[in-house]
């Protein structure tokens, strides 16, 4: 029995009304309640292969969960219409059944068995209360198989101070989050329905996260925030060396329409400027200049292999080892002209011609034969280098 919960809550918690129906072939109860109460009910079952080898969640990430707990919070600080935020449902199973109550909606005190619920649904969904009762549910909830098991959503309930706020007298922080509770699945159908979560689900294409970050900040904000995303994306602009030639993410359609395939994705582009800022930063006295440098250094480029430039497949160029080459070969004559002050498109290009007639860039040429990864392109950057020194 949880004394505790009784003296914050009395006898029952109460979600009021659910939305109660079938997800795919399981029963589910959605509905909403403070990320605080939440946590207050639930508990992980973390696998250990000696302590708890049936457990069903992986090790908390005590950073992620804070920062998942501090985005929540802090929620409602931030103008919603700037700075929406939003969490995907927290999934439960209640493993004993004993601590939750559903109930009729026009008539609270009239309980409802599961089975009923199951029975009266009839491919459709209905309205249902639901409520913990808290003489029945320990706090906090066990380790190793609570009673109510959470079995997606664990890192945005973990850091929520529960202890602290049970010994203030407070169960609630004011931000709310969608549930969704199935009844005593057994703990295999718990441990397939997690790994159907998190182990099959494809991640996000990081060339397309990078694009959200451009769109959703300011342009002089991004340009603090991550100057190497900030000047990637410039140089995909118009007048911008790789104009027309970086994926972006999602839809290729309309390249295909266009009739020009785009030969660098953004995230590559990104890693290309970072590498570049990493070995001429401490001779730049801005972001800006180094896109001055940077863009003239790439236009250049671009000048002065155009059939390279448009040909990923048969050229190593932009491919991996190509563009950590030139990236290198960049850095060294932009930090080599700051004191010169020769950073023009064509004082690069003079230094390039020397590239272009000492060395085959085909993919075919035996010299790449054997290239690839990081050691590859440290190896293009040498015979390269090698070239105009």
């Amino acid at each position: 029995m949880s004394t505790e919960l009784s003296v914050l809550f009395g006898p029952y918690i109460d979600f009021g009304p659910c939305i109660v129906g079938m997800n795919l072939n399981q029963l589910s109860v959605r509905g909403f309640g403070d990320i605080a109460t939440l946590a207050m009910v639930s508990g992980p079952d973390v696998y250990d292969k000696k302590l708890n080898p049936t457990g069903t969640q992986r090790e908390l990430q005590k950073k992620h969960a804070s920062e998942a707990y501090a985005y929540a919070v802090d929620s409602t600080r931030v103008n919603p219409m700037e700075h929406p935020r939003s969490f995907p449902e927290v999934l439960f199973n209640v493993r004993d059944a004993s601590v939750v109550e559903f109930y009729d909606i026009e008539n609270p005190g009239q309980s409802i068995p599961v089975a009923k619920l199951v029975a009266q649904l009839e491919g459709t969904s209905s309205l249902v209360g639901l409520r913990v009762l808290t003489s029945n549910l320990e706090f906090p909830q066990r380790q190793f198989d609570p009673q109510i098991s959470r079995v997606d959503g664990n890192h945005r309930l973990s850091s929520v101070p529960i202890e602290d706020m049970v010994a203030d007298r407070n169960h609630a922080v004011g931000v709310t989050i969608p549930f969704c509770v199935f009844v005593e699945m057994n703990r295999e159908q718990e441990v397939m329905v997690f790994a159907d979560i998190n182990g099959n689900v494809r991640r996000m294409n990081v060339d397309h996260i990078q694009n959200i970050a451009i769109r959703v900040n300011e342009d002089d904000e991004l340009k603090v925030k991550d100057p190497a995303l900030w000047l990637a994306n410039q140089l995909t602009l118009e007048g911008g060396a790789f104009y027309e030639s970086v994926y972006f993410g999602g839809s290729k359609a309309g390249h295909k329409l266009a009739g020009k395939m785009p030969q660098v994705n953004l995230n590559a582009l990104k890693k290309v400027q970072q590498q570049m800022l990493g070995r001429t930063n401490a001779l730049l006295e801005s972001t800006d200049e180094a896109f001055e440098y940077f863009n003239n250094y790439w236009l250049a480029v671009r000048q002065t292999f155009p059939v390279e430039w448009n040909d990923k497949k048969g050229y190593i160029l932009l491919q991996a080892i190509g563009l950590m080459g030139f990236t290198g070969l960049g850095a060294t004559l932009i930090v080599q002209a700051t004191s010169s002050k020769k950073t023009s498109v064509n004082d690069f290009a003079k230094k390039l011609e020397l590239v272009k007639s000492g060395v085959s860039l085909a993919k075919t040429d035996p010299i790449w034969e054997f290239a690839a990864g990081p050691a590859g392109g440290k190896k293009v950057e040498k015979i390269i280098s090698s070239l105009i020194s």
